[in-house]
């Protein structure tokens, strides 16, 4: 398994163009054994390129390749067109290339260690405990510190709680009520300059009238629905209304910065559940008070991601190290879901504050786990020729 996604559409591409340095550097590649994920083929190379190095991975499907270089959109060849600026990059990793292959042939296990003494930590995915990340870089991520103590004692007992009975029924005014309750817990937020409506949030306003404000507002039919009826309810959440819709989506946000109070029949019993979702934790602390006013409420839901959050709050959990060309945003991603990483840095971030940065460097070469480095150091052999 690859220790980190390459994204890619595997389609064929028409009346390609061929490139001579292309082909070259992929006539290279190809004499090297590759790792194979599925019926892909995958070769990963670390190479000093005009004194810099770079993480380089050559995907083939069928008979398509696809490179993958951090930092920069996949090439894909062949293709229609390859620029001067692609043929001059591919150019430039074409005598790295060899030096690598000839002294990986000569003896792959010696090269690999020589490659990983001299490997920049700043090229690596590691893992480091939250709690030295708070020694460290005390202003990245204070959590704890934004929740009042009555606050996390409250939301020790809330997060080790079993999930709910079922509600027997839900209807859109059941469903305003939840929200009305989740909109009043964190007043601040709205008046925040991310949201559109700029007026100060005004306690006393119903379900509904919050909802309109502040929700996602494509909500899919479900205000059209008769508030005080379960079977107008139960016909719109199984009907294709919605599809493509965020009815869901309360607190507005990315892709992975919303925060969701969704609605479900439950999968074992009848019945319904409401689950109250916010993987990101720029909205933990947010998520936690709606789920503090819920229950001080009582009323009945589920807090996805309950365990992650316990373990963020005590910074017991691992966050997650990046390349420093590696985007953060959906970095968690990449790290196996053994490790559960709710967050990821980069080094520099570290390094940056440190006044002692090369006492500092030295303890995270060995303070960090670094997750496996595979690197394509072997020749290929002929029984493995089926990529």
């Amino acid at each position: 398994m690859l220790p980190t996604a390459i994204p890619f559409r595997k389609k064929a591409i028409p009346h390609a163009q061929r490139s001579r340095i292309f082909d070259t550097f992929l006539r290279l590649v190809e004499q090297f054994q590759p790792y194979h994920e599925s019926i892909d083929s995958i070769w990963r190379f670390y190479l000093k390129v005009n004194h810099k190095w770079q993480s380089i991975v050559v995907q083939k499907y069928q008979k398509n390749y696809f490179v993958h270089l951090r930092g920069r959109e996949t090439i894909s060849y062949p293709e229609r067109e390859v620029s001067v600026e692609t043929e001059n990059l591919i150019k430039s990793w074409i005598l790295p290339l060899r030096e690598w292959k000839k002294e990986s042939f000569r003896n792959p296990v010696q090269a690999q260690s020589e490659l990983m003494r001299k490997l920049p930590m700043e090229l690596r995915m590691g893992l480091i405990s939250r709690k030295n990340m708070q020694r460290l870089l005390p202003d990245w991520m204070p959590i704890s510190e934004q929740l009042k103590t009555k606050e996390k004692q409250k939301l020790f007992e809330l997060l080790l709680h079993s999930d709910p009975e079922p509600l027997p029924q839900m209807t859109l005014d059941l469903y305003l009520k939840y929200c009305k309750f989740a909109y009043q817990a964190n007043p601040t937020t709205f008046e925040n300059t991310l949201f559109s409506d700029k007026r100060k949030f005004e306690y006393g306003l119903s379900g509904l009238e919050y909802y309109k404000r502040y929700a996602d507002g494509r909500h899919g039919g479900l205000l059209k629905v008769d508030s005080k009826s379960p079977e107008a309810f139960l016909k719109w959440y199984h009907s294709s209304e919605w599809q493509g819709s965020h009815p869901w989506e309360i607190y507005r946000g990315g892709n992975s910065t919303h925060i969701s109070l969704s609605v479900s029949e439950h999968r074992y019993k009848p019945g319904w559940t409401v689950d109250l979702t916010a993987f990101s934790s720029t909205r933990l602390v947010e998520t936690c008070r709606i789920a503090l006013a819920f229950e001080k409420e009582g009323l009945s839901f589920n807090l996805n991601h309950s365990g992650s959050y316990l373990k963020r709050i005590l910074a017991e959990d691992w966050v997650g190290i990046l390349p420093t060309d590696a985007g953060i945003k959906y970095g968690w991603h990449l790290f196996p879901e053994k490790y559960n990483v709710a967050d990821c840095i980069h080094l520099d971030w570290i390094l940056e504050e440190s006044k002692a940065r090369r006492l500092t460097r030295n303890q995270l070469k060995h303070l960090v786990s670094w997750l496996p480095v595979e690197v394509t150091s072997f020749p290929r052999d002929s029984w493995s020729n089926f990529g």
